[in-house]
C-alpha cells in the first residue's frame, strides 16, 4: 500500500492506526510525503471492513490518498534474494549483538531522512530527479542486453536512417507541362 502523506514527517499516528486494525502490517519505507507499507495476504478478509473505515479517518490521519497494488513477482524474487544473504552473512558471522555491530556510519545511515533535505531550485531538483531515473533505468535494463538493444541502437538507426533520407534528392526528368509557344 502506498500512502500519499500531507506532511513530510514521518506520521507515527497513521502507523500506529495500520498496524492496530491489521496485523502484520510492516512499513517498507517512509521518503518526504510518500510511505510504502506491506500488507501481508493474511489480512485480506480484514479488507472489506477496513478500508471504508481507513477512508473516513484520511483527514485525521493526515492522508491525502493512497493506492494498492499487488507485488510483482521481481520484487519477490529480490526480497528472497535479500533475505537469503541476511541468513548466509548471520551464518558465517558470531554470536555478536546487533547493538555491537553498529557503526557509526550505520547509525548515521539509520537516522538520515529525506524530509530533513530541502534541495533549492527548481532546475537542480529537475536535474535530480532526470539523473535518478535515468540511473534507475540503467539499473533495470542491466539484466537484459536485448532490452538495452531494442531501447538504444533501434531508436539510434532510425534517427540515422531518418537523417540519410534526407539527403536523397528527388529529382525526375519529366517533361514539361507547358507547351512552348
Amino acid at each position: 500500500m502506498v500512502i500519499a502523506k500531507e506532511e513530510k514527517e514521518p506520521n507515527k499516528v497513521l502507523q500506529d492506526y495500520l498496524t492496530n486494525n491489521l496485523e502484520g502490517v510492516k512499513l517498507l519505507q517512509e521518503v518526504s510525503t510518500e510511505a510504502t507499507y506491506l500488507l501481508p495476504k493474511e489480512s485480506a478478509p480484514l479488507f472489506k471492513d477496513f478500508f471504508p473505515k481507513f477512508d473516513e479517518e484520511l483527514k485525521r490521519l493526515k492522508v491525502k490518498s493512497y493506492g494498492l497494488s499487488m507485488t510483482t513477482l521481481e520484487e519477490v524474487f529480490l526480497r528472497v534474494e535479500q533475505e537469503g544473504a541476511k541468513k548466509e552473512n548471520n551464518a558465517e558471522e558470531s554470536e555478536e549483538s546487533d547493538e555491537e555491530k553498529k557503526t557509526e556510519a550505520d547509525a548515521e545511515v539509520d537516522a538520515y531522512s529525506i524530509s530533513k533535505k530541502q534541495i533549492p531550485g527548481v532546475f537542480k531538483n529537475f536535474f535530480i530527479h532526470l539523473w535518478a531515473l535515468l540511473v534507475k533505468r540503467l539499473h533495470q535494463t542491466r539484466r537484459s542486453l536485448g532490452t538495452l538493444a531494442i531501447e538504444l541502437l533501434v531508436p539510434l538507426f532510425l534517427i540515422i536512417a531518418g537523417f540519410g533520407l534526407t539527403l536523397v534528392e528527388f529529382r525526375y526528368d519529366s517533361d514539361s507541362r507547358f507547351a512552348e509557344i
